[in-house]
């Protein structure tokens, strides 16, 4: 388990710039909970160090909330569209934590300032 959990790190790490279709958001409704862990570490970490300082709003936000909070709220985005299945998992993840209404409203770093 533990080797299977440190080679999702690695793949999710080493893939930040690969094709996102390689990733869909599919994804997230077939790993465990320790794997859903492990993802959302790896992405926060990949993601916000990528977008430099347009990121730190969302991630002082992010670090407002338990990982589990964050994992909650993109169970929920992915139980609730099932339609999205096909799109990119870290777009659906950054949809699903900045959503109107939420915690980390109106932070998305992609979103033209």
């Amino acid at each position: 388990m533990t080797r299977r959990l440190v080679f999702l790190v690695i793949l999710f790490t080493v893939s930040v710039n690969a094709d996102p279709v390689l990733h869909k958001f599919e994804y997230w409704g077939k790993i465990t909970p320790l794997e859903k862990l492990a993802f959302y570490w790896g992405w926060t970490n990949g993601f916000l160090v990528a977008r430099g300082p347009r990121a730190v709003e969302l991630a002082n936000c992010l670090s407002d909330l338990s990982p589990d909070q964050s994992i909650a709220i993109i169970d929920k985005q992915y139980k609730e569209h099932p339609e999205k299945w096909s799109n990119p998992i870290g777009q659906q993840m950054l949809e699903a934590l900045t959503t109107k209404g939420g915690a980390c409203e109106g932070k998305n770093p992609l979103d033209s300032p």
